[in-house]
């Protein structure tokens, strides 16, 4: 049953734009996701291997089913 909610929110495009366009929500995911593109992924990664970070990167799509 919960997974049918969080599959419903995925699909929203309101949370999405809410997530994308409000300072508190960017804040909040920040730390999970690197970034909406590949680009922005591999840069937060090279920022925290200067660091002397290591992080992988795992792309995730909406709705995966297995």
């Amino acid at each position: 049953m919960l997974r049918q909610v969080f599959l419903a929110l995925s699909r929203s495009q309101g949370l999405g734009e809410f997530v994308v366009r409000f300072p508190i929500a960017q804040r909040m995911s920040r730390r999970f996701v690197a970034g909406e593109t590949l680009r922005e992924a591999i840069e937060a990664i090279r920022s925290l291997n200067q660091r002397g970070i290591l992080a992988t990167i795992d792309h995730l799509q909406e709705s995966i089913t297995s």
